[in-house]
Formats: C-alpha cells, sequence, structure tokens
C-alpha cells in the first residue's frame, strides 16, 4: 500500500487530488478533495489595555484580531458568564483578507453606558472546528472619584 504524505499544509494545498494507478491489464484512479483549515490562532492584536479606565456613562471598543479558518464562533464573557447582545453589549465580527491566504477577522465588543454594573473581567472565546483559543481578560473599571 501507498500513502500521500504531505508533512507541511497550507491554505493553498486545499483542492481535488488523484491518484491512479495502472498495469499491463488494468488502470484504476481515486479522486478525493483536501480542505486545509486554520484553527483560531489565538488574537493577533488587540485594542484592549488592562485595567481599562472608563468615565461612568462613557462607551468601550474592545477589540481582538483572529486568525481562523472556517470562520470562528466568538463569545464574550464578563465575570466568567456568557454575555448575551443586548442594548448595553454589541458585538461583531468582520473578516479582512490576510496575505498569507487566511482570514483575519476583526472581532469586536461595544460596551455601552459604563457603570458600576459593567465593572468587571472581560474576554472571548474563538473556537472553530480545528480548535478553542481565549484572549486575555481586561478588566474594566471606573475612575476613583474623590468627595
Amino acid at each position: 500500500g501507498s500513502s500521500l504524505n504531505i508533512p507541511y499544509l497550507f491554505l493553498n494545498d486545499s483542492g481535488m487530488y488523484q491518484c491512479s494507478v495502472s498495469n499491463e491489464t488494468n488502470s484504476v484512479w481515486a479522486q478525493w478533495a483536501v480542505g486545509v483549515r486554520v484553527p483560531t490562532l489565538g488574537y493577533v492584536s488587540s485594542s484592549a489595555v488592562s485595567p481599562l479606565v472608563v468615565s461612568t456613562g462613557g462607551n468601550v471598543t474592545l477589540s481582538f484580531q483572529v486568525q481562523a479558518d472556517p470562520i470562528p464562533i466568538v463569545q464574550w464573557y464578563f465575570n466568567g458568564s456568557l454575555i448575551q447582545t443586548n442594548i448595553i453589549y454589541q458585538t461583531s465580527i468582520t473578516p479582512t483578507n490576510n496575505i498569507t491566504g487566511s482570514t483575519l477577522y476583526n472581532i469586536i465588543l461595544l460596551i455601552g453606558s459604563v457603570d458600576l454594573s459593567t465593572q468587571g473581567y472581560y474576554y472571548a472565546s474563538f473556537s472553530n472546528r480545528a480548535g478553542t483559543q481565549n484572549t486575555l481578560s481586561v478588566f474594566v473599571t471606573q475612575p476613583v472619584v474623590l468627595l
């Protein structure tokens, strides 16, 4: 039995592969599709520093770039609990092309109208069928006000 081994796969190795075997009496061939997937490689960059001090009533945008294929599922957490999008929390994910051929995704969480109830630790979890990665936590707080 023979086999094909591709030790270092790249995205451009995706495609149709074909194998044929023949002798004096017969010839057979097989064809199969190979799809290369990129796990969520963690965040490439972040706009967030911790602690992030925000005035009461102000908005905060936490953003990360993630390299992945296929598109990752993104879940944001606040103090360890899953965030549901609502009037305070808005999320988005937008793809941008990368020179390596894989896709970078801009992941954004907008926290509207910061107050004591939104003060705490935030992080995102990115996953696809190739893996899961979490970002570092960012602590969002309000400035100390002396009376």
